[in-house]
């Protein structure tokens, strides 16, 4: 009988602090001088993340807390391995102790950017770092959106009310996502259209706001000036169940997103001056 070989599990923490990411120098072995993400060998009992949590701990001296899995490798990493090792790779955030060198592992500790890695990285452990440096990266982006405010002739504001999501039944301001390849203005005029059934011309651009408008997404939005040039109101079901122009001094009581505040902001004079952009 063919003795099989045995995989083993490992963890390693994804720990990213101001745009740098937290490596270990091993201090013997085949990779001793290399540097790798903290993290080892999971202990039969414990879960990942107090196996995670334990051997960060032991390793440099700080508590973590393991959040979401940021990969899964496998490979044969160890010379004179028995086995495969299969190795999850979790983002980790420090919350407590101080940096204490496990001595027999570790010889040093040390922040690194994403373009000062330094050259010898053990095992596989440069792609889980660029891999750690992306997935960030995507967190961070901002979505690109616009928003329009529309007068009738009551200088009266249209809003839409949602029909779905966590704004559902609230209303808001016409608008939406920009999509890759169109402009700002062209946006716009979709969004309304889609959205409303008008098509529009564009005045001027009253401001631009950001911030955290969806969960875990930053968002920069582009609030126009509109006017309606055509079309006829007409309900995009799937995204609004009712259509309404309302008295700047009666808004809705719910009012989703940031939009109260965008209308609140907004100058009189602003909103009343003439549109001058196709």
């Amino acid at each position: 009988m063919i003795e099989e070989s045995r995989m083993f599990a490992n963890a390693d923490a994804v720990i990213i602090r101001n745009g740098k990411i937290l490596l270990e120098k091993r201090h013997s072995g085949d990779w001793g001088g290399y540097w790798c993400l903290p993290g080892g060998q999971l202990v039969q009992g414990e879960t990942i993340e107090e196996g995670l949590a334990r051997e960060v701990f032991e390793e440099t001296g700080f508590k973590v807390k393991v959040g979401k899995l940021a990969g899964v490798y496998s490979g044969f990493l160890f010379e004179g391995s028995k086995g495969d090792v299969a190795a999850l790779s979790y983002f980790a955030e420090i919350i407590g102790g101080k940096k204490r060198l496990q001595k027999e592992e570790v010889d040093e500790i040390k922040w690194f950017a994403k373009d000062r890695l330094p050259e010898k990285i053990a095992f596989d452990h440069r792609k889980r770092i660029i891999d750690g440096f992306i997935a960030t990266a995507r967190e961070e982006w901002s979505l690109v959106s616009v928003d329009v405010v529309i007068e009738n002739g009551k200088g009266e504001v249209l809003m839409e009310k949602r029909a779905h999501g966590q704004y559902r039944d609230f209303w808001c301001l016409p608008g939406g996502h920009a999509n890759s390849g169109e402009t700002l203005e062209e946006a716009a005029k979709r969004e309304v259209f889609e959205e409303t059934g008008y098509k529009i011309k564009l005045g001027k651009l009253l401001k631009i706001v950001s911030g955290k408008r969806y969960p875990g997404a930053n968002c920069v939005t582009a609030v126009f000036l509109g006017k309606i040039v055509g079309g006829k109101p007409t309900l995009q079901k799937e995204e609004t169940t009712d259509l309404r122009f309302f008295p700047k001094s009666k808004l809705p009581e719910k009012i989703a997103f940031d939009h109260r505040k965008i209308l609140r902001d907004l100058k009189r004079g602003e909103l009343a001056e003439k549109t001058s952009r196709n």
